[in-house]
């Protein structure tokens, strides 16, 4: 079976428009907030929509993963405008 490269993307509108659904983002972050503690990672960090949450807990260290590189590029402009280092 032949394996396909595809470059990995979502649909940025998508991200842009579930970013509006605050309710969603704040239930995603009570159930996994108790665990923000030292070191952080956030595999699948879009465009930053839990990113705002997560910084508030003021971790040691927080690492971002995300694959899509135009979700990188929007998730560096959000950075930028809240003054985090990239």
């Amino acid at each position: 079976m032949k394996m396909m490269n595809y470059d990995f993307y979502y649909l940025e509108n998508d991200l842009v428009a579930m970013s509006f659904a605050e309710n969603y983002i704040n239930w995603i972050f009570q159930e996994f907030k108790d665990f923000l503690k030292g070191v952080v990672g956030e595999v699948g960090a879009g465009i930053g929509n839990l990113l705002s949450l997560i910084i508030k807990y003021n971790p040691k260290l927080l690492y971002l993963f995300e694959p899509a590189k135009k979700s990188v590029n929007h998730l560096k402009r959000n950075l930028k405008t809240w003054k985090m280092l990239l």
